[in-house]
């Protein structure tokens, strides 16, 4: 199953594009009950405004492909034991 999410300004730290810790916590938890969690930050929308209908099926639609990718595989360690999303990584 998915839960898609758009990711706005207050979900991330003051740079504007790290997500914040209450934003990795339910990534962490959509992730335990079984849910494939899928982004979409604000830039990345707010970059496709005007452009078309079409234009936002397809980004949607790729972010679904690329998140189609179990976690494990698409994981970047940040050298706590969790990925850069949160989860925590298999031993």
């Amino acid at each position: 199953e998915w839960a898609v999410e758009v990711d706005g300004p207050t979900h991330f730290l003051g740079d504007g594009r790290t997500p914040s810790g209450s934003t990795l916590l339910k990534r962490r938890q959509l992730g335990e009950l079984g849910y494939t969690a899928v982004a979409v930050p604000y830039w990345e929308w707010n970059d496709l405004e005007g452009k078309g209908e079409e234009q936002l099926r397809r980004y949607l639609q790729d972010k679904l492909r690329i998140d189609q990718v179990p976690p494990s595989s698409r994981s970047v360690p940040d050298g706590e034991g969790r990925d850069q999303a949160g989860t925590a990584r298999e031993p």
